[in-house]
């Protein structure tokens, strides 16, 4: 026994050497079933396993595709049920199964009880489709073979099997466009492919591609494409167990460098092999998902018979079968070219229309070979591609069902080097083509009422946007230029350009369309970056957009693309931050000019002083307050947070003890604190310490001193628990007021720890500290991996230094920040010493692998 393990294992290693050398897929695959058989077969004699038995293998096993650590299903089937010796037998040669090194699915069944089974659960049904007999009673199997499949309820299982798909696609996203996709399980994996050959043998079309060739079911190219991808994706698995050296179906990014290289991809000047490797994968599960929609809908039509259906003929080449779009004849679109985009537009634009017909999708397929130059340079199929993207409902689909079939890229080239490329950063989930169409996908949203409640002030400008295709189109050439070097926004400009010369879209859409894609990092960027409550950043924001109609373009476009970039990327604090952004632009673009820091200052103050009274604090209270304040406090903050800070503060002035006020922002944003307290060293990285104890994350900090030397600060915070923030703002307040009054030794700072998403995509701590335009305070800027505590030991370190720090802008995009902070200290003026602190920032800053 234990000789024929060993040899098994010995076999293992060796084929899994072979196939990194070769890359056989068949070979290896073959061969260690063949080995697994030949080890069970032993095992099954060494405990007398002999007579009225056969051994069977299941699944994946049972069609010889057993992967380096994929499960070992093996059943026993008996005649009858087995006697205490027969038991006691079987029990043991399980038991020995697993000494093999791989995780062992075991049954023990008779024909009638697997049958049993199989009648009520749909994967042990699946599971006797694929039943292979490796060794014992050739009669008893073929009895069991038999009857399983006169009993066989093709649409019941066909019914079960589409639903299962559905339920593993929602699971997954509904993608296989992911940066860690399962190649077994994702949309587009290796279960589609089986799902497609499980559907068509139980309906008795064939178990394989050549199978299913030769009972008239695909054709050839079909056939030819199945055995294609077929075979990719194995091999991405084959690759995956053997590297990992463990069970391991997801492409992780850890993995994915080593596997690119082991299957001969290379690094080149504009890709890396990880890059190329994830494209090739991407454009397989691509073909797979066309596949599926082809068959799987082929396999409805079989077993849904609609009866009668009304048949209206549209045009020469196409006709409407009840909600079906299908062609007119074979050959209907080498007859008439201008039909594959006119096919699209068609099923969005007609009412009863809801899915393209198998033969349709088959006959485009085919053709897809006629969009070259001059496909692309008639006028009339410009006209047709302007017009989907006017469409009133349905541009959504229509641009996402052209890119699931490849027209897309082969109408716009410029579109095509996107399509399944990675987006090597810490905040991307997806590749740029699918979050291009998540981004067209958002823009439509704000054009259906039934998401007005969501997103009231998007919905509102949306509708009342004249040509908001302008907002489609630039939104799908907003992330075109990634990849080709450089900065990405201002190449999708130039490419935009030439598109828009190619179709000859009038001079002033192209502006504004060209204005879009250029500008599409700059609402988020200041909005995160800079001081809102700063009028020189409003009046530069109104400079850039200039006019209401830009505004409302640029607002738009940003909240849809950090949408459409990641689940954890968009939060109710950056939708706030853009919102006030927009806000505060939208007067001066309508004026024409801003208004002088002066006359700003007293407006807010004047705005902010009748909040004030209206709450209940007299004008003695309000300026014996605001007589420790300078301008400076009234340039840091909005009217409506000085009143609030005020009213707050109100209550205690004057006071020597640490005061502290929470409010929840609106749309639960976060939580505002104040904090007055006497002034003190090392207050705020205190502060800071309280907060990374309670595990809140700081969005925003704002330091401010007054005259008679109270720290005055103010924080946002956020929670990334999913803790209750009604029940965290309770008790904020008492527990950080105790906090202040018996002040601690803060904790010493230490590296993070990088997540695997950070190993994988390693970002090098940068740190730069310069003078602003003022030349008195200085702007410490820092781009780094996210982590628990980081701001604290940021300021631990200009603690140390005796370096004050004014304000803090936090920016954080998935895992990675860029942090802006406004310092002041002696020890800035000093060269050597700003050397020094900065050392030591990249020290804390670099993460421990």
């Amino acid at each position: 026994m234990t000789n024929c393990i060993e040899n098994f294992k010995n076999l293992s290693a060796q084929l899994g050497q072979r196939f990194l050398q070769d890359g056989r897929v068949s070979t290896y695959l073959r061969g260690h079933t063949a080995a697994a058989d030949e080890c069970i077969k032993q095992l099954a004699q060494s405990e007398g396993i002999f007579g009225r038995v056969a051994l069977v293998a299941l699944g994946g096993y049972g069609r010889r595709e057993l992967f380096p650590y994929s499960d070992l299903d093996v059943m026993v089937l008996l005649e009858q049920n087995p006697d205490q010796e027969t038991a006691e037998k079987i029990e043991r040669f399980l038991m020995k199964l697993w000494d093999m090194g791989l995780t062992v699915g075991s049954s023990v069944r008779t024909i009638e009880s697997a049958l049993e089974e199989s009648a009520k659960d749909i994967t042990v049904q699946t599971a006797l489709l694929e039943a292979r007999l490796i060794e014992g009673d050739l009669l008893l199997f073929a009895r069991l073979q038999k009857e399983f499949f006169s009993q066989m309820d093709a649409a019941g299982f066909f019914r079960a099997k589409a639903l299962e798909l559905r339920q593993r696609h929602q699971k997954h996203e509904d993608t296989p466009y992911s940066l860690e996709p399962n190649v077994k399980e994702s949309p587009g994996g290796l279960r589609d492919l089986h799902m497609l050959f499980w559907c068509s043998h139980a309906a008795g079309m064939g178990a394989t591609p050549e199978e299913m060739l030769a009972a008239g079911t695909i054709s050839n190219q079909e056939a030819d494409k199945l055995k294609e991808v077929h075979r990719a994706l194995k091999s991405f698995r084959i690759y995956l167990h053997l590297i990992a050296g463990r069970h391991e179906d997801r492409l992780i990014f850890d993995l994915q460098t080593a596997l690119a290289q082991a299957a001969g991809y290379k690094d080149t000047e504009h890709q890396l092999a990880s890059e190329a490797l994830m494209k090739r994968y991407y454009l397989t599960a691509k073909s797979v998902r066309q596949l599926t929609d082809i068959f799987m809908q082929m396999f409805e039509d079989k077993f849904y018979d609609e009866g009668y259906v009304q048949e209206t003929v549209i045009d020469r080449t196409f006709i409407a079968r009840g909600y079906t779009l299908d062609i007119t004849h074979e050959g209907a679109f080498r007859d008439d070219p201008n039909a594959i985009l006119r096919a699209f537009y068609l099923l969005e634009s007609s009412a009863p229309l809801k899915r393209l017909s198998v033969s349709l999708l088959r006959e485009l397929m085919s053709a897809r070979d006629l969009i070259d130059e001059q496909f692309r340079d008639d006028p009339a199929n410009k006209a047709m591609f302007m017009q989907i993207l006017k469409m009133p409902h349905g541009v959504s689909h229509a641009l996402q069902d052209l890119n699931q079939w490849g027209i897309l890229g082969l109408f716009l080239p410029e579109f095509q080097h996107i399509v399944g490329q990675m987006q090597h950063d810490l905040f991307h989930t997806y590749t740029v083509d699918q979050h291009t169409m998540r981004v067209v996908r958002n823009i439509r949203y704000f054009t259906r009422s039934e998401y007005a409640h969501e997103y009231p002030i998007c919905t509102r400008l949306m509708q009342g946007m004249k040509d908001n295709w302008r907002l489609v189109l630039a939104a799908l050439f907003h992330d075109i230029g990634k990849g080709l070097g450089g900065h990405h926004e201002k190449a999708g400009a130039k490419i935009l350009q030439a598109f828009c010369d190619r179709f000859s879209i009038d001079q002033e859409t192209t502006d504004y369309l060209v204005f879009l894609v250029r500008e599409h990092l700059t609402m988020s960027l200041v909005a995160q970056k800079q001081d809102l409550s700063d009028p020189d950043v409003i009046k530069r924001s109104a400079q850039i957009v200039q006019t209401e109609d830009r505004l409302n373009g640029l607002f738009l476009l940003t909240v849809c693309d950090i949408r459409a970039t990641g689940p954890k990327v968009w939060t109710q604090w950056k939708s706030q931050l853009l919102q006030d952004l927009y806000w505060q632009t939208l007067p001066l673009v309508r004026q024409g000019g801003a208004p002088d820091r002066e006359s700003l200052l007293l407006q807010r103050q004047k705005e902010a002083g009748e909040m004030i009274v209206k709450a209940g604090v007299t004008p003695k209270k309000i300026e014996a307050i605001w007589k420790t304040l300078t301008l400076q406090y009234y340039l840091r903050h909005t009217a409506e947070s000085i009143a609030w800070q005020t009213i707050s503060l109100a209550k205690v002035f004057p006071t020597d003890e640490p005061f502290v006020a929470t409010r929840i922002l609106p749309q639960n944003a976060g939580i505002e604190i104040l904090v007055y307290t006497p002034d003190r060293t090392g207050l705020f990285a205190s502060i800071l310490g309280f907060l990374q104890k309670k595990r809140f994350s700081v969005l925003d900090a704002r330091i401010y001193t007054t005259l008679d030397h109270k720290a005055f600060n103010t924080f946002v915070v956020s929670d990334n628990g999913g803790r209750d923030i009604g029940e965290l703002n309770e008790k904020l307040a008492d527990e950080l007021t105790e906090w202040l009054s018996n002040p601690r030794e803060l904790p010493k700072t230490k590296p993070g720890k990088l997540s695997r998403r950070s190993r994988h995509f390693p970002l090098q701590p940068l740190v730069n500290i310069e003078a602003d335009e003022s030349g008195k305070n200085y702007l410490l800027s820092i781009t780094c991996m996210d982590r628990i505590g980081l701001l604290f030991d940021i300021a631990t370190i200009l603690n140390k230094y005796h370096v004050n720090l004014q304000t803090a802008k936090i920016m954080t995009m998935g895992e990675r920040v860029e942090d802006v902070f406004l310092i002041d200290g002696e020890a800035l003026k000093d060269i050597p010493t700003t050397v020094a602190i900065e050392k030591d920032l990249l020290e804390v800053l670099t993460p421990e692998l």
